[in-house]
């Protein structure tokens, strides 16, 4: 039976933080940016006067997931309403956007809108690998460190995804609960790829019916970024609110690799060596980032990731011109890789070869 009040419209001015928390715990609200941890604690620090940044992650940590910007872009004002909801409840807070500059469009429409708001602003970011991870997103916006065993709160911050901001307004001013999320669809071996609204408990076999299928036999199905996703043995698993973002089916061109002589066998050693080291890599980042590294070395790195994959783009496969840019590449990471990530040299320096199954 529909609930009566269903997307029934209501003001959230003169709800007070207990009634907003309540209704995001009832309507199931969680980080939709993939940790899955819920909102109605997210928004429960031990003092809301304390809270100085409302930060609101428009940047992806993974190439390739584009649902936040098309978020941004189709669904601006319930993004804007939702922040609103957010600076009612922490009076002390400026509300701050940080994307990163790939998405220039995203940038120039949201700060048009909040260029009158005295409380709300767009931070541009550089487009870096882990840009939209939670402290470095804080580092970034802020310049605060949040370090291991501290959380955001403690250092004045809130941080939360543009979806769930956006299901955070649905929530309180429409009555709705989450009962479905933009889901990212990418990779070669897919008909069609794009963002689509997917009612939760669908389940992935149905979404990609519906998107038409595979074009080709996939050989890699990831549910997550293709930097720390995880591999799919089956379509059989349903869109839960913890899903990641992107889903990707990838397979492998048999004539692309015998261009660039590599044979497949070790094409797929280096899936298998992603899967097997991602966890290893994301401890190791998130462990060093700002204790035993020093920041711009780690900065440093995620450039250099993000000029591989800017290089990849812009060749546009093109083998002649790869030719001549995987040297430089593969020589930025060797020498950056000895000094900063000496566990994860293998993950690093393989990094060009996945970018180019993603296409």
């Amino acid at each position: 039976t529909p609930l009566p009040t269903l997307g029934h419209a209501r003001s959230f001015h003169g709800m007070d933080n207990g009634e907003i928390r309540a209704i995001a715990r009832a309507a199931g609200i969680v980080g939709l940016g993939g940790a899955g941890f819920p909102t109605d604690t997210k928004l429960t620090p031990a003092e809301d006067n304390a809270i100085e940044y409302v930060l609101i992650n428009g940047a992806k940590c993974e190439p390739y997931l584009t649902s936040d910007y098309r978020l941004m872009l189709e669904n601006t004002e319930e993004l804007l309403e939702g922040i609103r909801i957010l600076l009612q409840m922490f009076p002390h807070a400026v509300g701050v956007i940080g994307i990163e500059d790939n998405k220039p469009a995203a940038i120039k429409k949201l700060t048009h809108l909040t260029e009158t708001h005295p409380r709300v602003r767009v931070c541009p970011l550089k487009t870096k690998y882990p840009q939209g991870g939670e402290r470095a997103l804080i580092y970034a916006v802020t310049g605060r460190k949040v370090h291991t065993g501290v959380l955001p709160y403690q250092m004045g911050c809130i941080v939360h995804n543009v979806a769930t901001v956006i299901a955070l307004y649905r929530a309180v001013c429409l009555q709705t609960p989450l009962i479905s999320r933009v889901i990212t669809l990418s990779g070669d071996a897919f008909n069609n790829v794009g963002n689509f609204e997917v009612p939760i408990g669908t389940s992935l076999a149905a979404v990609v019916e519906t998107a038409g299928g595979f074009k080709k036999e996939p050989q890699k199905l990831i549910v997550g970024g293709p930097m720390m996703g995880t591999a799919l043995a089956a379509l059989d698993v349903s869109i839960e609110a913890l899903t990641a973002e992107n889903f990707s089916a990838l397979s492998f061109d048999a004539e692309l690799m015998s261009a660039l002589n590599v044979p497949a066998e070790p094409s797929r050693m280096i899936f298998d060596a992603l899967d097997a080291s991602s966890e290893q890599l994301s401890a190791s980042i998130e462990a060093s980032t700002f204790e035993a590294l020093d920041v711009s070395m780690v900065q440093e790195t995620a450039s250099t990731a993000a000029l591989i994959l800017a290089a990849l783009e812009a060749s546009m496969l093109n083998l002649p011109a790869l030719s001549v840019v995987s040297p430089m590449i593969f020589e930025a990471l060797e020498a950056s890789s000895e000094r900063i990530f000496p566990l994860a040299g293998t993950v690093i320096v393989t990094l060009p070869f996945w970018m180019l199954f993603t296409f």
